[in-house]
């Protein structure tokens, strides 16, 4: 972490909810490192918003520190198509962080095992996830990437 700090970096963790939960001390002992919950952290759509898995995750949000790659619902749902099981869990990520939200396709799809979607199908799923809003889809896809990668001039 003091090697991220000093270089200007952040820290992106494509772990599993249960990883989460495991470091959860570690994690929270972070806060001078930008980061990033890969995939929604891999939480599973299954059991409800009330588990301590999302209860983790949207309370380690609040730290300014913390941000949420909002991607690979489609990958988690137990669904096919459609991935209505992601939405509920996109959509509070999202309503927690607008302002530290980024998104991803996670193309080439590595180790799919699912039908293989249009890439443009995860992109409906976004826009459900914020129900259309085109503030928050440029907030998403432009904004919040700019000030964490610190793209731009």
């Amino acid at each position: 972490m003091a090697r991220l700090r000093e270089l200007g970096w952040h820290a992106r963790l494509h772990v599993r909810g249960d990883d989460l939960l495991d470091n959860s001390d570690l994690l929270r002992s972070i806060r001078d490192v930008p980061m990033v919950i890969e995939h929604c952290g891999h939480v599973g759509f299954e059991g409800g918003m009330d588990r301590p898995v999302i209860r983790w995750v949207l309370d380690i949000l609040q730290q300014e520190n913390w941000w949420m790659m909002v991607s690979n619902g489609n990958r988690d749902s137990r669904m096919e198509v459609g991935w209505d099981d992601a939405v509920p869990y996109g959509k509070a990520f999202i309503e927690a962080v607008p302002d530290r939200t980024i998104w991803g396709t996670d193309w080439p799809h590595p180790q799919w095992t699912k039908r293989m979607m249009n890439d443009a199908e995860e992109v409906e799923l976004l826009y459900r996830y914020v129900d259309g809003d085109a503030t928050l889809v440029r907030k998403i896809l432009v904004d919040n990437p700019t000030k964490l990668y610190g793209f731009g001039p």
